[in-house]
């Protein structure tokens, strides 16, 4: 997969000449040249990219300036700085907003394939390691909802349906949250309320028994979270429903 690369450089040999470099030959694609830092990031927001390449000096917003507001707002973009200037207040300036590499006019041809190669191989790394991630993550709230169906009347602690996905508490909760929208306290109560609701159906059943079969400790805790989901109590509910 090519990594996409934006280019800034505002004197219009230089531009194109940068987008005709043959970028394809190390996996990136130049999708677009610029001539100054606000259309730039007026692209940014609707076009995601991995690496920025920008002159220093440029009209309307220096290259520095450019360089903040990227990071700012695009904190994931690689970005490197071309000048014509040795100056090392802009070399300074430029490692200190994080800028991956800064190179100076005449460009060396080489050096910058280099530097953009590395950084598309560094991006590729990344993107694989997300994905890693995400699936990792994906698999393990799989199995902890297929825990909590099957234990759902037990007893539950986050503790023991974290260990049972190999992962520590606090970082499950944290996953969980982020891959549900839900906290996982709350997963597992909606649940159980899920399933009581089912056991409704059977008149024979006490509210006492549904509270202990789907795994609430006493009826009047099953009340109480019954009535912050659903806005009526257990029996009002049953009675409604009959």
């Amino acid at each position: 997969m090519k990594r996409k690369m934006i280019i800034i450089e505002d004197e219009k040999i230089i531009r194109e000449g940068l987008m005709q470099f043959g970028w394809e030959q190390i996996g990136v694609d130049a999708v677009a040249a610029f001539d100054n830092g606000i259309s730039a990031l007026e692209f940014l927001h609707r076009t995601a990219v991995e690496i920025l390449l920008t002159d220093i000096r440029m009209p309307l917003m220096s290259g520095i300036e450019l360089v903040k507001s990227v990071r700012k707002e695009f904190p994931e973009i690689a970005i490197v700085c071309l000048s014509g200037y040795s100056d090392y207040e802009y070399l300074r300036e430029c490692m200190q907003q994080g800028v991956k590499d800064y190179l100076l006019k005449p460009i060396d041809k080489k050096e910058l394939f280099q530097v953009i190669s590395r950084l598309a191989g560094e991006a590729s790394e990344e993107a694989k390691d997300e994905q890693n991630s995400a699936y990792i993550q994906n698999h393990a709230i799989r199995q902890a909802m297929e825990y909590i169906e099957g234990n759902y009347y037990r007893p539950i602690k986050i503790e023991d349906v974290a260990k049972s996905v190999c992962l520590s508490p606090v970082y499950f909760s944290y996953v969980f949250k982020k891959q549900t929208g839900i906290r996982f306290v709350d997963y597992l109560a909606d649940f159980r309320i899920k399933k009581a609701i089912e056991l409704m159906d059977d008149p024979m059943l006490t509210i006492h028994t549904i509270a202990n079969s789907v795994g609430f400790v006493s009826p009047r805790y099953f009340a109480e979270t019954f009535k912050k989901r659903k806005g009526m109590t257990p029996s009002e509910y049953r009675n409604k429903e009959f």
